[in-house]
């Protein structure tokens, strides 16, 4: 199905993607949860491939719960059709790579490495581009997941921001 309205999609797709599960001895909470989530997972899987970048931020800000029950893993497997967008988009959804879970900050920016030269320098340009607090926050996010998590192995140090070659050179 195509998709008619990317903001209407999008907007969905946040509401959705705020999965919720604790709803013990509410069967109908379950069914509302439950039926949630597969809402969630069919709007994930209509963007396949396209709406770039404007894509790419809002299935990462859409990564919102602690418990996902496995409904990101469409979220992250959607994310591998936007191999040129990745990091770009990545970068460009700090605000929200920043107060995803860390699991799913992590295997987002484990994807960018993933992904390659291109998406790692992508990300690393938009990173440079940022304001200090942002730099800050994506920093501490990155320093998070190499200290013993998603980016602790030949990843490190991948996700840095640009430097100018002529302060470089100083």
């Amino acid at each position: 199905m195509a998709i008619q309205d990317f903001d209407s999609w999008r907007d969905e797709l946040y509401e959705t993607g705020n999965l919720f599960h604790d709803v013990p001895d509410d069967p109908e909470a379950e069914e509302l949860a439950n039926q949630q989530m597969f809402r969630y997972i069919g709007l994930v899987k209509q963007i396949r491939g396209k709406g770039g970048v404007d894509a790419v931020v809002a299935l990462i800000g859409s990564m919102r719960a602690e418990e996902d029950e496995g409904a990101y893993e469409d979220t992250m497997e959607a994310l591998e059709y936007f191999p040129d967008e990745l990091g770009r988009g990545a970068a460009l959804a700090w605000r929200e790579l920043v107060s995803i879970p860390k699991k799913f900050s992590g295997e987002v920016l484990f994807g960018c490495c993933q992904t390659g030269a291109g998406s790692v320098g992508a990300f690393n340009e938009v990173y440079s581009e940022l304001d200090d607090e942002a730099k800050r926050l994506v920093g501490e996010l990155i320093e998070y997941h190499e200290n013993g998590t998603w980016l602790s192995g030949p990843e490190r140090g991948l996700l840095r921001p640009v430097r100018d070659a002529f302060f470089d050179s100083l």
